[in-house]
């Protein structure tokens, strides 16, 4: 490095103190960054523009549906995540808090979008509104897919047209999993910490991490096999019931449940950025691991149609597996290639409002239809999610 007056050249720093220097650089960088895990956020907003892709007809991307998917195993891992560190740090889970939260999160926007809807049904196309008092009272309850079911709605046809509040089933089922889940977690607590106590201790963080990813697992096999199993040749007539079906749909969120509960050992470390990843063989598998996952998943919306035979073969589970194989490990590993190509803040962005996105995009793509606007294809789609947005 050259100095002012007489020109000398001066030693650069050890290699070790440039590493040190640049560690403290990151460091200050990251205690300084919005907290979160942004890659996730940049996944939701892949979750979200599959689904829209898909409603909006985009060819090549019929698999689109699966996005849904992607969304469940965020949120088993993700609420799991949070639950077993609220009882690592303060020995008890906070259920009224914990559903408070939900709800002010979740209910607020659901109910604008369905008044919304409501108020302004004469913009729909009348048989789209049949049934939309009643669509509503079940949105309002969760139980949404449950309606769907008994109407026998096919997700899939292409003939009528859906009601404008027929997307809200997936909240359904991720609500129901909301008010279940937390308490079976309470009671796994309350038990193992009565076993423990009889024999003179006291149950651990450790204890219930396995005994969660345990019983997730088993959850996850058994809702996986029901779905193959309604989506037999015995049973091909019901494959609204798969789709629909909180049983059948739960294997996604249990599979993410799995995963936290077995990787998710400090939770602050990750909402922080930090990398938790410490050996080089785990390294490279946190690196490789979400390209191989991303592969599998765009392959299947490329390809998935959501037949019954798509169903049977396990293609929810495999879509299941592929998320928490990207999921896990960008948020165990923030710096790797494929968090860092998450957290582009464009995809940030549209992951953080994905939710009001995906509320309110199909009726807004139900009203501004072809017929109504005269367009098509990619223009009628470019209308429809500025709409949206």
């Amino acid at each position: 490095m050259r100095t002012s007056g007489k020109s000398r050249w001066v030693a650069p720093a050890p290699r070790a103190a440039r590493l040190t220097t640049a560690r403290a650089a990151d460091r200050v960088r990251r205690e300084r960054r919005r907290p979160g895990i942004h890659a996730l956020d940049g996944l939701r907003a892949i979750a979200v523009a599959l689904v829209l892709a898909d409603h909006g007809g985009i060819p090549g991307l019929s698999g689109g549906f699966l996005g849904v998917d992607l969304f469940f195993v965020l949120s088993g891992f993700l609420i799991t995540s949070l639950l077993i560190d609220e009882l690592g740090r303060t020995g008890r889970i906070d259920l009224t808090g914990f559903w408070i939260r939900r709800i002010r999160r979740l209910l607020p926007a659901l109910v604008l979008m369905v008044l919304t809807v409501a108020i302004a049904h004469e913009l729909l196309p009348s048989e789209a509104v049949v049934g939309l008092r009643e669509d509503a009272i079940a949105a309002f309850f969760w139980v949404a897919n449950w309606r769907f079911v008994a109407e026998h709605t096919d997700y899939f046809t292409e003939a009528g047209t859906p009601s404008p509040l027929q997307h809200t089933w997936s909240l359904g089922v991720e609500e129901q999993y909301y008010f279940l889940w937390p308490l079976l977690l309470i009671a796994i607590a309350l038990l193992l910490g009565a076993r423990a106590r009889r024999r003179g201790g006291w149950a651990t963080v450790g204890g219930v991490r396995l005994t969660v990813f345990l019983l997730a697992s088993a959850g996850a096999a058994a809702s996986a096999t029901a779905a193959e199993m309604l989506a037999s040749e015995r049973f091909a007539a019901t494959r609204d019931r798969v789709y629909f079906g909180t049983d059948t749909r739960a294997q996604a969120l249990l599979i993410g449940a799995a995963a936290a509960a077995l990787l998710v050992g400090d939770w602050p470390a990750l909402t922080a950025g930090w990398s938790v990843v410490r050996t080089r063989r785990a390294l490279w598998v946190a690196r490789l691991l979400p390209l191989a996952g991303l592969a599998v998943l765009a392959t299947a919306a490329h390809r998935a149609t959501g037949t019954a035979a798509e169903f049977r073969g396990g293609l929810l589970t495999l879509v299941a597996v592929a998320a928490i194989a990207v999921i896990a490990p960008i948020a165990l590993h923030q710096s790797g290639l494929v968090a860092r190509t998450l957290a582009w803040s464009p995809l940030v962005w549209l992951g953080t409002i994905s939710y009001g996105v995906y509320l309110w995009h199909w009726p807004v793509f139900l009203v501004l239809n072809g017929e109504r606007t005269g367009w098509s294809g990619w223009a009628l789609f470019a209308v429809r999610c500025a709409a949206t947005l």
